[in-house]
């Protein structure tokens, strides 16, 4: 009821437009009785309808959030609205969490190939040379092996801005450079776990470096349920006390959900993360990839959670093919793969 009333600062309470144009058309029996009037609109599942007059406000990049918030918070379905803890975390993440857009992601080559047929100006190149779909896992242990080679994971000592630059520099080389070297040992329509990706990396000498990926959890937990929320915040605590343990000053995970797979670092106690995936904007994407950094903040953990649930949420494969598994308690496994060197 807040957020729509901020949304729409003319309107007294949520469908009072609504209800002052049905007072202006009534003609029935009696007075018009709002309370009434609200409630079959509550049974029929009906929302308020949202102020014209505002209508450019609302486009406000600042209040794009708000927007997509409301709209979680009064969806019909009870189980698929959002906690008041989940909102607090949402509407206190955005200060803690830089989100920067990469150039391209894990699509881009296979979009841009598909352009030029359309347009009679393809190059004659094999597309698949340069094609990252459903290479998600392979780009990520790619990644982390940038990250982790011994002259850059000392360099995560230098300022968190060149760090950034560094993760964003080496997430757009995974992208660019690196699949014409391990597509030719894959099978592009397959998915394949992390395990997998550096198993086919190594072998095709992409990799030089030796890991040991061990699969720190193991759960069926769907990530949307409070359970997978409590596992994942346990897991990122752990990737965080790896530093501290081994003295180390970056630790990576290779975080799978579903089909969906990501790179999680944690540099300095400060986590990040790479998504090679097109996010749309809804995740404060630009339908390329996206590296997210946190600032350290106690809560960062819920806010990173929170960030990748809303991801998900708005990931087309995700509406039209798991949505009825969405909030079953087993649908998805959460794997966490920690590179160690």
């Amino acid at each position: 009821m807040v957020i729509y009333c901020i949304l729409n600062p003319n309107a007294k309470f949520p469908f009072y437009i609504d209800a002052k144009h049905a007072r202006e058309e009534w003609s029935g029996p009696g007075q018009f009785q709002i309370l009434k009037f609200v409630e079959d609109k509550l049974i029929n599942k009906h929302k308020p309808t949202h102020s014209t007059k505002y209508a450019n406000f609302r486009e406000d990049e600042e209040l794009q959030n708000l927007t997509g918030l409301y709209e979680r918070c009064t969806a019909s379905d009870p189980t698929k609205r959002l906690t008041a803890i989940e909102v607090v975390n949402l509407l206190a993440s955005n200060d803690h969490l830089d989100i920067i857009p990469l150039a391209i992601s894990q699509n881009s080559a296979l979009e841009r190939y598909d352009m030029q047929v359309a347009a009679n100006e393809a190059e004659e190149i094999d597309p698949l040379l340069e094609n990252g779909i459903n290479a998600c896992s392979f780009i990520a242990v790619v990644l982390g092996d940038l990250i982790l080679s011994p002259s850059e994971s000392s360099s995560a000592e230098t300022s968190q801005t060149d760090f950034k630059a560094k993760v964003i520099s080496y997430a757009e080389r995974s992208l660019t450079d690196y699949p014409r070297y391990f597509n030719q040992y894959r099978n592009t329509e397959q998915l394949y776990d992390a395990q997998e990706a550096y198993t086919i990396l190594r072998q095709a000498g992409v990799i030089n470096n030796e890991y040991e990926l061990t699969e720190e959890v193991l759960t069926s937990h769907c990530a949307y349920s409070e359970d997978g929320r409590t596992i994942f915040l346990s897991a990122m605590d752990k990737l965080h006390r790896e530093i501290q343990s081994n003295e180390k000053n970056v630790s990576i995970a290779v975080y799978t959900f579903g089909k969906y797979v990501i790179l999680i670092g944690c540099a300095n106690g400060r986590f990040f993360l790479v998504d090679s995936h097109p996010v749309v904007e809804d995740a404060h994407g630009n339908k390329t990839g996206v590296a997210l950094f946190t600032d350290g903040h106690p809560m960062q953990s819920s806010f990173l959670y929170e960030w990748l649930i809303a991801g998900f949420a708005s990931l087309e494969w995700q509406k039209k093919v798991c949505s009825h598994l969405r909030y079953s308690s087993k649908s998805f496994f959460v794997y966490f793969f920690c590179l160690r060197p």
